[in-house]
């Protein structure tokens, strides 16, 4: 009979979920074969219950694993597309005139000239 690896298959489990999720998937391979072997009867059945949890672990950190790599790709995707159209859409120069630009040169009417004398002028009382 073989020793069970459920303490391994655990560790691989916890350790998809918080840091490297790629581990995930042999936990989830590891562990569904551990738990065949002991159905047989070819391998230790004392740590069941590590290898179901890690196994189930290594599903979640995989499934999540699976969301995170569509999520960028979709990122990716999103932001090449935007980036594309913004370059074909993007106007150099108008075409015509927009409504608020006013046609030719607008005469500013002339102010009338203030003669200043050089001394103030006192008023009568």
């Amino acid at each position: 009979m073989k020793p069970h690896r459920g303490t391994l298959i655990l560790v691989f489990g916890i350790v998809s979920l918080v840091v490297c999720a790629p581990l995930g998937i042999a936990a989830w391979i590891m562990g569904s074969n551990d738990l065949r072997e002991m159905d047989k009867g070819a391998m230790d059945p004392a740590g069941r219950g590590n290898t179901s949890a890690g196994r189930i672990c290594g599903i979640i950190g995989t499934v999540l694993l699976v969301l995170q790599v569509l999520i960028a790709i979709g990122f990716v995707a999103f932001g090449a597309f935007f980036s594309l159209n913004a370059h074909a859409t993007q106007v150099t120069e108008p075409t015509t005139r927009p409504s608020y630009v006013t046609p030719g040169p607008v005469e500013m009417p002339k102010r009338e000239s203030v003669k200043q004398d050089s001394e103030p002028t006192e008023t009568k009382k």
